[in-house]
Order: structure tokens, then C-alpha cells, then sequence
């Protein structure tokens, strides 16, 4: 059987570490640590790791909008989405009802609950 790892990366502006940084942990309750200056580590409940490299190589936010978009599972979508906007975050129009966001730097995702 097949499945995607729990490792993920994305490149992204180093003017926007600092809102990447609040957006990720505050908004959702990933934890952060920055091995070097050019990158942080947000890991997630479950394992998952989101490797953030910022560097001048990184896509445009319009650019981001053609790459994979990921999703998170989250109790409460809304909610989480109420929050991320709050903090930095882009609603962007899906394909379903659920909420998708982007994040600093362009990175797109949906919100469902729980994974379904």
C-alpha cells in the first residue's frame, strides 16, 4: 500500500517568516523550531512536518494558487478559518463548501473536518 510521508515542503519569502511563524502556530497549534535562519520546522498532532525554507527562490502568491494544495483535518473549519484570516490568511474559492486558505507566502489548503 501506498501513502503520502508526513514531510512537506514549501519555499517561501524570508520578509514573510514572521507572519508565517504566528500563522502556523497560533492559528494552527503546529510547534516551531528553526534549526537554521533560513528555515523552520511547524510540526502538527499527528506527526506531520511542514519544512518552511525562506528563500528569494520562492514561487509568487499567484504562482503558489497553480501548485498542489494540501488540506488540514481540524475539529471545527470555520472556526480555524475565522482565525487564520485574522492572521495573515487569503480566502481562496474551492471546488466544495469547505473553507480553503492561503497562508503567507501563498500556500493553499482546505480546512475539512476531521479529513473528510
Amino acid at each position: 500500500m501506498t501513502h503520502f510521508g508526513t514531510n512537506i515542503k514549501v519555499n517561501v519569502s524570508p520578509s514573510l517568516r514572521e507572519n508565517t511563524q504566528r500563522f502556523y502556530t497560533q492559528g494552527l497549534s503546529a510547534t516551531c523550531t528553526s534549526p537554521n535562519e533560513q528555515l523552520d520546522l511547524f510540526a502538527f498532532a499527528k506527526g506531520e512536518t511542514l519544512g518552511v525554507f525562506y528563500n528569494d527562490q520562492a514561487l509568487t502568491e499567484d504562482e503558489m494558487r497553480r501548485a498542489p494544495w494540501l488540506e488540514f483535518a481540524v475539529s471545527d473549519p470555520d472556526a480555524v478559518a475565522s482565525t487564520l484570516l485574522t492572521l495573515g490568511g487569503t480566502a481562496v474559492k474551492g471546488l466544495t463548501n469547505h473553507p480553503y486558505i492561503a497562508a503567507p507566502g501563498g500556500l493553499v489548503f482546505r480546512l475539512s473536518p476531521n479529513g473528510h
